[in-house]
């Protein structure tokens, strides 16, 4: 069972500094970690609060959303506001394992933390947009339907 949250322990120090900077799934993207770096700075993995935190060195402000199993990390994905409209996904990191090519492929991380992102931001004011640059020249931008009145205008 996968568990997403946006607060992580500091025992999981190690493995969220595997899996954003010794990946070896990086190879495969490299050309666009190197343009999100260009245009949001380096991460940097620090605590605030007790919890860990990726902050971006460009950016005034940066979420994440962690992916757990009941064992390990397997995923994170970091994401800013950057315009009121628009949340964009700036870099996401998953365990070999749990990639496409990976053993558990079928467990669809990336899909469900995208998904998961869409559900936390239909609650945002104003977001209307999620955008993730898929390839060095590739957008993707995932509208987010309004959210229905749950009673039918008279």
């Amino acid at each position: 069972m996968l568990h997403f949250t946006s607060r992580l322990s500091q025992a999981y120090k190690g493995e969220l500094e595997r899996l954003m900077f010794f990946n070896a799934g990086q190879k495969n993207v490299h050309a666009t970690i190197e343009q999100a770096v260009e245009k949001y700075g380096s991460p940097n993995i620090s605590v605030a609060d007790g919890a860990l935190k990726i902050t971006m060195d460009n950016l005034k402000d940066s979420q994440a959303l962690f992916t757990l199993t009941d064992k390990k990390l397997i995923a994170v994905m970091v994401y800013s506001r950057l315009s009121v409209e628009a949340i964009t996904v700036i870099h996401i990191a998953i365990d070999e394992e749990y990639s496409a090519n990976g053993r558990y492929s079928s467990k669809m991380v990336m899909l469900r933390q995208l998904n998961m992102l869409r559900q936390n931001a239909r609650r945002i004011r104003g977001v209307k947009i999620i955008n993730l640059k898929l390839g060095e020249n590739r957008v993707a931008d995932f509208s987010l339907p309004l959210n229905k009145p749950s009673h039918p205008k008279a």
